[in-house]
């Protein structure tokens, strides 16, 4: 059988990014509380995503570090990544 998802679980398993994850009004967010995190674009999930077991702790995990190397794609090329940053904040 497989363990609770729960935010302490996701928590642990995300920390060493320096993110943790935070419940918000009908979606759940990644907030980075580590100055030395990596800024991602996009912190919100949504798309149907009411409740954390909806996904395993690994399926969350899987979907931070995915935005994160999404961000370092931008940075180790030619690309601004200033754009990125400000295009989704205006959206």
């Amino acid at each position: 059988m497989a363990s609770r998802v729960t935010i302490n679980r996701i928590n642990s398993r995300i920390e060493y990014l320096g993110y943790e994850i935070v419940r918000g009004q009908g979606y759940f967010y990644f907030f980075p509380f580590s100055p030395d995190a990596i800024q991602i674009p996009e912190q919100g999930v949504y798309g149907g995503v009411n409740r954390l077991s909806e996904m395993t702790v690994e399926q969350w995990h899987n979907i931070l570090t995915d935005r994160i190397d999404e961000v370092k794609k931008y940075l180790t090329t030619d690309k601004d990544y200033s754009t990125i940053l400000t295009k989704s904040t205006q959206e």
